[in-house]
């Protein structure tokens, strides 16, 4: 369908020809305005093809310029996939410069954000404005399971506690977070939050790691110094009528007094990395389980040589940077997990020799945790597990 540019040309040069019938000065005048009628009307299509390709190449654009952070730049992801996987010890990762420069308590509103840049972060390069606005609605439908709850606000009244401060919603907003199990649009695939944000821990990189941060910051309020936490919060019962932990592996509540487990799959190049006496921190939140049989499930679900980890505690000291999450604290799963905080620091005490690392014959591998992850005994530069 011709446009409206080129019916006006064509009425204006066909008014001038009948002019030009009459006089040599009409030829002449149609002979000019023809020519500038012809360069307007190229100019018109070359000015529509720039504006159509400015559309496209915006409607292709790589969603990084949403962020908050700094623009998007091509040159600076493809410089970041070219470098290191991973750091080779705490000391020398992204993630301890990086630390210092995150509130140690972030709000409510950090905390949003950081979710929102973080899904942002690790869309496909190529993705469309569509799967854009999907991570909008995956962040406002997480936002929503985080919330905190009318009940739960009844619960805090009766137990005396009438309004809730702004650190302890913001860090039932992360534990919620940090338990949903809604897998979530990636560049890894669908994944679930908690995998998310511990790939961009272990990837130690720019813009990812600043807002996996926040969340972890957050998290690591309920995490640290669990000991504390009905002092510091009056969030979180630590000890029951009784006087008896409940938060920690006592025997009673456990399989095993001062000891968890954890079900995983571990790649045969990494197996001789995990010796008997080779100190090491794990670049992750590490997840146990008071109970075997919970670990064996997760353990069955992996692609991996299966493996089982016993985690030993300090049964003197304890541990300064772990603590037992179950509902009544946030979590959306059934089952409570003994949540420990990234870079933690483990021994390794024992490995069973001649597993098969199948479902009823895994890799069997016991590690002491450390008590205090700032300890001298434990230096920074440990090197990092290649797995956990």
């Amino acid at each position: 369908m011709p446009s409206l540019r080129s019916v006006a040309a064509f009425a204006l040069l066909s008014a001038l020809t009948w002019a030009s019938r009459s006089s040599i000065m009409g030829f002449t005048l149609l002979v000019a305005v023809g020519l500038a009628v012809l360069g307007w009307h190229i100019a018109g299509d070359d000015a529509g093809e720039d504006a159509a390709a400015a559309a496209a190449k915006k409607k292709k654009r790589p969603p990084g310029h949403l962020t908050l952070a700094k623009e998007y730049d091509p040159q600076e992801q493809e410089a970041a996939a070219a470098a290191s996987s991973g750091p080779v010890s705490f000391a020398e990762s992204n993630y301890r410069c990086l630390l210092s420069q995150v509130g140690k308590e972030p709000t409510k509103a950090e905390v949003r954000m950081a979710l929102r840049d973080l899904l942002l972060a690790y869309l496909p390069l190529d993705a469309a404005d569509k799967e854009v606005r999907e991570v909008v609605t995956t962040v406002e439908a997480l936002l929503a399971e985080a919330s905190y709850s009318k009940l739960n606000r009844l619960r805090g009244v009766l137990r005396g506690q009438m309004q809730r401060s702004p650190t302890e919603k913001t860090m039932w907003a992360a534990l919620r977070l940090w338990s949903s199990d809604r897998r979530i649009a990636s560049s890894r695939g669908k994944v679930e939050l908690c995998s998310l944000l511990n790939h961009a821990i272990r990837e130690d990189r720019e813009p990812a790691l600043r807002h996996a941060l926040v969340l972890t910051r957050a998290i690591n309020l309920f995490c640290t110094k669990p000991k504390n936490t009905r002092r510091l919060w009056g969030f979180y019962e630590s000890e029951t009528a009784s006087g008896r932990n409940d938060r920690w592996p006592n025997g009673r509540n456990s399989d095993a007094k001062d000891t968890t487990f954890r079900g995983g799959g571990l790649p045969n190049e990494h197996r001789a990395f995990f010796a008997v006496g080779r100190r090491f921190r794990s670049r992750m939140f590490v997840a146990s389980s008071f109970r075997r049989r919970v670990a064996l499930y997760f353990m069955k679900r992996q692609k991996n040589p299966r493996v089982l980890w016993t985690l030993r505690f300090d049964a003197e000291n304890g541990c300064q940077h772990v603590n037992l999450l179950r509902r009544a604290d946030g979590s959306q799963i059934a089952e409570a997990e003994f949540l420990l905080s990234p870079y933690t620091a483990f021994e390794v005490i024992e490995v069973a020799r001649g597993c098969a690392g199948t479902d009823d014959d895994p890799h069997r591998i016991t590690l002491a945790v450390a008590h205090d992850n700032q300890c001298e005994t434990w230096p920074e530069d440990l090197p990092l597990a290649p797995w956990s």
